[in-house]
C-alpha cells in the first residue's frame, strides 16, 4: 500500500491541512478479491483458467495482465474489472 500526502489547503486555522489518500495496485486488489473468496492461488488459478505462478506474478506486480486476462480474473473471482482497478493510478 502506498500513501500520498496532498498539498494542504488554506481552509484551516493554521492554513494547512493534510489528507492521506490510499493508493493501491492492481495486484493488491486481485489478491484482496482472491482472499475475499477464500481461494488459494492454486484454486483461483484453476477457477480463472491460468497458472497459479502467473497469478502470483500479477499479484506481486511482476506481471501486467492483458485486458482479456483481466476479464477472466474478474469473472473467476466474482467481481468486476472496475473493482479490481479501484484506487489504481
Amino acid at each position: 500500500m502506498r500513501l500520498l500526502l496532498l498539498r494542504p489547503d488554506q481552509g484551516t486555522r493554521s492554513g494547512y491541512r493534510s489528507k492521506v489518500m490510499k493508493k493501491t495496485t492492481l495486484g493488491e486488489n486481485v489478491r484482496a478479491a482472491r482472499e475475499h473468496e477464500l481461494l488459494s492461488l492454486r484454486d483461483a488459478g484453476h477457477q480463472i483458467g491460468m497458472s497459479c505462478v502467473h497469478l502470483s506474478r500479477i499479484e506481486c506486480g511482476h506481471a501486467n495482465p492483458s485486458i482479456g486476462i483481466l476479464v477472466r480474473i474478474a469473472a473467476g473471482l466474482d467481481t468486476t474489472i472496475a473493482h479490481l482497478l479501484k484506487g489504481v493510478e
